[in-house]
């Protein structure tokens, strides 16, 4: 049963991985538009400059470097064309999507067979909007990497505690994600910062004692994070030109329109479309969608309540209860109709798909324990 199971895990991952590369073969022009070019535009300037970060560039509302810029930046001494660049950077970087994902899954002790299926997860487009903005647009793919890295780093520090070399790597990294700007402080510095010093405050009150080397540790991985933030809003930013969104608290009237909207933006993502014939293509994919958020509502309540998984549970509910916080009781201040998009929830959202093979491989244990498998 486990070869089986594995071996369906492998194929599914194969045919999803094999899609989007002719997806990316076929239909990127049907795709493409001035965001995705741009970043082909920046692999250029890099190329002819020499430099990292172009002083000529015009950063839109981050310092952000994609992985389709940094490895058409190497591609284009091989290849003349831009689509070429592209597309390959793409297949490029769902290889380090799996790669680091896998390490995730590894760390967090998820089943080899159910690894592939989590993995397969985070690289399905698993509705038009996820194909456009994540699996082709190559930016947020890039966002939820640099925020596996994260997690796997914060991770492996938690479970040694006192090992001085695992938060040197975690501090760098920190420092770096604090670099490019305030998206990384809301979907990686808070929610740890939060569980931690939940922690230390529980064994405070059941004075209990802690380690105040590994409490020091900690402390000092944050305090990269903050240096990183220094160097981006007092170095960066600068010497180059961002243009800084505002958010705003709305008002309290306009609360349920924007509790509807976000969970409309939320069900798009994962595939629903509203008016959709039942029998149709959309329909089905609708009825998917709908399938795969109730396991992942699921799975993540499961694991809460029996307190598997712990920490990486407590991280995910917390860094999306804080995304669905900031997106419903604030606004941009220049882009008040649109300031909801189901985009902005892929970083909290898609951590959701570890426990989501982790509760369906609990699921099949328990059948098996039943004589159903």
């Amino acid at each position: 049963m486990k070869k089986v199971l594995r071996c369906w895990n492998v194929g599914m991952l194969l045919s999803i991985l094999g899609m989007l590369i002719m997806v990316n073969i076929r239909s990127l022009n049907y795709f493409v538009n001035s965001d995705f070019a741009a970043q082909i535009i920046l692999a250029d300037i890099i190329n002819k400059t020499h430099s990292i970060l172009p002083a000529e560039w015009n950063f839109s509302t981050e310092i952000h470097i994609s992985f389709a810029t940094f490895f058409s930046a190497i591609l284009l001494w091989l290849f003349p064309k831009w689509d070429t660049c592209y597309i390959i950077s793409n297949i490029l970087t769902y290889i380090v999507l799996i790669t680091v994902g896998g390490c995730l899954c590894r760390k967090l002790g998820i089943r080899v067979s159910w690894i592939f299926f989590t993995l397969a997860l985070f690289l399905a487009p698993i509705s038009y909007w996820n194909l456009y903005y994540y699996n082709l647009g190559n930016e947020y793919l890039t966002y939820f990497i640099y925020e596996l890295i994260y997690l796997t780093l914060w991770l492996q520090a938690r479970k040694y505690m006192n090992r001085k070399r695992d938060y040197i790597f975690l501090g760098i990294w920190s420092c770096f994600l604090g670099s490019m700007g305030l998206r990384y402080v809301l979907a990686c510095m808070m929610p740890a910062i939060f569980i931690e010093g939940m922690e230390y405050l529980h064994k405070y009150n059941e004075q209990r004692c802690f380690s105040a080397r590994r409490c020091l540790y900690s402390v000092c991985s944050y305090i990269a994070f903050g240096v990183g933030i220094f160097i981006n809003k007092y170095v960066l930013s600068v010497h180059y030109t961002v243009k800084n969104h505002g958010r705003y608290f709305v008002s309290l009237e306009e609360l349920p329109d924007r509790i509807s909207t976000a969970l409309q933006r939320i069900f798009e993502l994962f595939g629903y479309t509203e008016k959709a014939s039942l029998f149709s293509k959309h329909g089905i994919a609708s009825t998917l969608g709908i399938a795969l958020i109730i396991v992942t509502v699921l799975s993540v309540v499961y694991f809460w309540k029996h307190e598997i998984y712990g920490t990486y549970t407590k991280f995910v509910v917390c860094a999306n209860v804080l995304n669905m916080f900031v997106l419903i009781f604030t606004q941009e201040d220049d882009n008040y109709y649109n300031d909801i998009r189901g985009k902005y929830f892929i970083l909290g959202i898609f951590l959701c798909f570890p426990l989501v093979s982790a509760y369906l491989a609990e699921l099949l244990k328990k059948g098996a324990l039943r004589g159903g498998v």
